[in-house]
């Protein structure tokens, strides 16, 4: 009887754990894959397009953004980010105010930015599977 009372109680602390183990492997596997935003200016042909890839460096992230118009490199940055545990697993930018969420399940990637005091939210979609 003593038994099955302490496996009813730790239970549900058990099943949230491993919840929060599936999201955050979830996050760091997504981490792995390449992004991609495409969008097309008001009264322009052009297509641009952004692109996001995440290198693992030891405890730190390097994040890759390049910019292309009309398949044509125009620029790329570059910085490093640390993984944030709580929530579902993002990388917080160093030295800048930027955030990336992961939403693996719908295979998308947020990035949060401050730019001249206002805040812009960008949504990429995965473009690759491969690990």
């Amino acid at each position: 009887m003593k038994i099955t009372y302490i496996i009813s109680k730790l239970r549900p602390a058990l099943s949230a754990l491993l919840q929060y183990w599936i999201a955050h492997s979830a996050s760091r596997a997504a981490m792995k894959k390449t992004y991609r935003r495409e969008w097309q200016e008001k009264g322009s042909a052009s297509t641009s397009l952004a692109e996001i890839s995440i290198f693992h460096h030891g405890g730190l992230y390097e994040v890759n953004r390049a910019f292309y118009l009309d398949g044509r490199l125009q620029r790329e940055e570059s910085w490093l980010a640390t993984y944030g545990w709580h929530s579902d697993g993002h990388l917080i930018a160093l030295g800048r105010s930027s955030y990336l969420i992961f939403d693996p399940f719908s295979k998308l990637l947020y990035l949060e930015e401050w730019v001249g005091g206002d805040k812009q939210l960008e949504v990429y979609h995965q473009i690759n599977d491969e690990l």
